[in-house]
């Protein structure tokens, strides 16, 4: 007889160049790198006891102990799935199937054990690869690794495959979250590197295959953990639902930045939460801080000194953070302020900084009469930056958060939304900028800031209504909640450094709407000493006080002429800065007519004087009409009706008072006469221009064109000047002259270039007497009783 022994299953070895994988556990779903075999008929618990050899057998054939070629159907597959050869005797096969019966009670025993206690909460990591040259996807224990098979070269294996998913997690009840790294091969050539000293001669760097990475809740008990969790330590940045309405799980996705700006507050907050729960936040924390710790400590020390790599670009962007873009330059009036609303968006796939690519999504404010968000798509087009892990300064970047800005950037757009919402109706201001275009120098000028008053002088053009497609609505925008009335604007950086950077305003000067850089407007400053240097008699200002305070002081109608109005009319220049008025200065050059038709410009005088009273009145101005003689040959203010300017003050100056007709002058109500200044009077007006052209260069910055003043040369002959006859707006000229003669032969401006613009001045009215047989203008306007 025979002696009895058991076979043992035969072990596969591995395959050439795969390295050995430690052994699996009994419950992980395969069977040594072979795939579970499904259940089958002999799958059925086995007799207890073992017939002797003196039993009678089922047939007529006597069992000897001795092996036996004449095994039946049912003994060849026994046999077979004990891994036993043909040859086996009949005492071997049973003593073999004992030996699995055992082990089949000792893994039942221990499955009901499992289910009744699986153990603490843990994680586990599988990697799927999807092949597209077999167009399979298979689920792996262990990592992968890629070997130079298939199309590409570029193949991945795995030694540990999970064939049935769902019952590996059935043996496994205690995994709390599943994380899956994907893969992809066989679908595009890669960069193989030699090795030394290895057993393989080349490799592949992993990552070149990796596809995504995210991690699914399999626990219900993880979910209510981390929803928990949401409510403790997750309030105000964009994160993960964890599960929908109904309960059902969703994933996760890699990097988890959420959790690197909240880790902090987590780590705190799970002191809160109930010990069962905490086991399951434990692990995920456990699993977050292996995988990617090295990254949180790479972060944590570049953004300490304010800078990046391309690789960690993503950690800086965070929904509901502010950020700022250079897109239009880097100075304050230029820049843009937005909230991001999502995570970035790189769209670069290969590691190439000349190709990189990436997008924000951002919310802003805008303004069309209330406050409005409207989202945008901000790209990241440039990396500055020769590597992907080279770092550079965060502020380099075309688009950066606004915690990474300095101090004075932040301020400086904090000040820009405090003036915007200080214009969100109406304001009068100064433009203090070197230049807007290549042409005007706008320093000092002032606008009115008017969106109202601007959109219905410019209405825009009416879409029709079968433009807009069917079941289309307008774009729905989301209003500020506030109360527009309220002089105090919102504190929260979100509004003030995300308002618009421009705003429309009309020119005062060139009577033009013009685009302002918000950031360059301030509040005007009254120029009280404007009027005070009038060189007229005291009592005479003290008459023009009077009568325009009490005009603004007054809320009915003084007007003694009933009918005619509570606007001022004066002869005088100089009251709007007293009066702390905009100053609307109107000559007839303004009107821009050929004067080809005596009556289509006698209409253009008339409707632009129209536009002249309604702005006015809309921006309480006091209106200065300049030569206001030629409106009235035009018959234009005369035109106007009595209630064009019911609220206001308006100025005309004139050298010929004669034209005006009795009607008219019936409605002014101050006339101030100018007479020809003497020699005091010229020596106060050049003293009052020197002293403060004087200060306008102490105050400012110095130009290339711009070379001082030598004060002394100039103080020195002021009686000088003052005995040449000239008015004050001669003198006016001549200072303006001299100076950009004194620019072009880049010299300071002294005396000798005020006597040469003088003398120049005076030739030319010496030739005018000449022509007139001696007369001077002043004559001649007298003898036409224009004067």
């Amino acid at each position: 007889m025979a002696s009895h022994r058991v076979h043992q299953l035969p072990l596969r070895p591995p395959a050439t160049g795969v390295r050995r994988r430690s052994d699996p556990d009994p419950d992980d779903g395969f069977h040594r790198g072979r795939r579970v075999r499904p259940p089958s008929r002999y799958d059925q618990p086995l007799p207890r006891t073992r017939p002797s050899s003196q039993s009678p057998p089922p047939s007529t054939t006597q069992y000897t102990g001795e092996s036996r070629n004449d095994q039946g159907p049912s003994e060849s597959e026994i046999c077979r799935f004990l891994h036993l050869s043909n040859q086996t005797t009949d005492d071997e096969i049973f003593e073999a199937l004992e030996d699995t019966e055992g082990k089949l009670r000792d893994a039942e025993r221990l499955r009901y054990q499992y289910a009744a206690d699986p153990g603490p909460p843990r994680s586990q990591v599988m990697h799927r690869i999807d092949c597209q040259q077999e167009e399979t996807s298979m689920v792996y224990l262990d990592e992968p690794w890629p070997v130079e098979s298939g199309p590409y070269h570029s193949h991945l294996r795995g030694s540990r495959p999970v064939a049935n998913l769902e019952l590996y997690l059935e043996r496994n009840k205690n995994i709390s979250f599943l994380v899956f790294r994907e893969y992809r091969c066989c679908h595009r050539p890669i960069k193989w590197q030699n090795l030394i000293d290895t057993n393989h001669s080349t490799t592949a760097d992993l990552s070149l295959f990796s596809s995504g990475e995210y991690i699914d809740l399999n626990s219900p008990e993880a979910r209510i953990a981390l929803k928990v969790l949401s409510e403790l330590a997750l309030a105000g940045i964009h994160h993960p639902l964890f599960d929908d309405n109904e309960g059902t799980a969703r994933s996760i996705s890699y990097p988890y930045i959420w959790w690197f700006h909240r880790r902090h507050e987590i780590a705190l907050s799970k002191a809160a939460m109930d010990p069962a729960l905490q086991q399951h936040v434990d692990v995920l924390q456990t699993y977050m801080e292996d995988r990617l710790q090295s990254e949180w400590t790479a972060v944590d020390n570049l953004t300490a000194k304010g800078k990046i790599t391309l690789d960690l670009l993503s950690y800086i962007f965070v929904p509901n953070d502010i950020v700022i873009s250079q897109a239009r330059g880097n100075n304050v009036s230029q820049l843009t302020g937005s909230t991001a609303i999502d995570w970035l968006s790189i769209d670069t796939v290969a590691k190439d900084p000349k190709n990189f690519r990436a997008a924000i999504l951002v919310e802003a404010w805008e303004f069309d009469g209330s406050f409005h968000k409207t989202a945008s798509r901000w790209p990241l087009e440039y990396a500055p930056v020769d590597s992907w892990s080279g770092s550079f300064d965060i502020t380099s970047l075309s688009v950066y958060p606004a915690r990474f800005a300095k101090d004075s950037v932040v301020e400086g757009l904090r000040k820009r939304g405090k003036m915007f919402w200080a214009c969100r109706h109406q304001k009068y201001v100064s433009y203090v900028k070197e230049a807007y275009d290549a042409a005007r120098p706008v320093s000092g000028s002032r606008f009115m800031v008017d969106l109202e008053t601007y959109k219905k002088m410019h209405p825009p053009p009416p879409t029709p209504q079968q433009q807009r497609p069917p079941q289309q609505s307008s774009n729905q925008k989301e209003t500020l909640p506030l109360d527009m009335m309220s002089e105090i604007p919102p504190a929260d950086d979100t509004f003030l450094m995300c308002l618009p950077s421009t705003m429309k305003g009309f020119d005062m000067d060139s009577k033009a709407w013009r685009t302002l850089e918000v950031a360059f407007m301030q509040d005007v400053v009254w120029n009280r000493e404007a009027f005070e240097d009038l060189v007229i008699e005291l009592k005479t200002k003290d008459l023009v006080k009077a009568v325009v305070m009490n005009r603004l002081t007054s809320d009915e109608n003084t007007d003694l002429i009933q009918g005619k109005g509570n606007g001022l009319f004066i002869l005088l220049h100089g009251v709007a800065e007293i009066a702390e008025k905009p100053l609307y200065k109107v000559t007839c050059g303004d009107v821009g007519t050929k004067p080809d038709e005596v009556e289509e410009v006698r209409h253009a005088y008339t409707e632009y004087l129209k536009v002249v009273t309604l702005l006015g009145k809309t921006w309480g101005c006091v209106v200065l009409l300049d030569e206001a003689d030629v409106f009235l040959e035009q018959r234009s203010l005369s035109n106007l009706k009595r209630n064009a300017l019911v609220s206001g003050i308006m100025i005309l100056t004139t050298n010929r008072v004669g034209t005006f007709d009795e009607a008219f002058k019936s409605r002014i109500q101050l006339n101030l006469r100018y007479d020809n200044l003497d020699e005091e009077k010229r020596f106060k007006i050049w003293t009052n221009s020197i002293r403060r052209l004087e200060l306008k260069l102490k105050g400012q910055d110095k130009t290339p064109n711009d070379h001082g003043i030598d004060s002394d040369s100039i103080q020195s002959k002021l009686r000088s000047l003052a005995a040449e006859n000239l008015n004050g707006r001669e003198i006016r000229n001549a200072i303006s002259t001299a100076r950009q003669l004194a620019s072009f032969k880049r010299e300071a401006l002294h005396y000798d270039h005020l006597r040469s613009v003088i003398s120049e001045a005076q030739n030319f009215e010496k030739y005018l007497v000449r022509l007139h047989q001696g007369h001077s203008a002043d004559e001649i306007q007298h003898d036409l009783e224009a004067r």
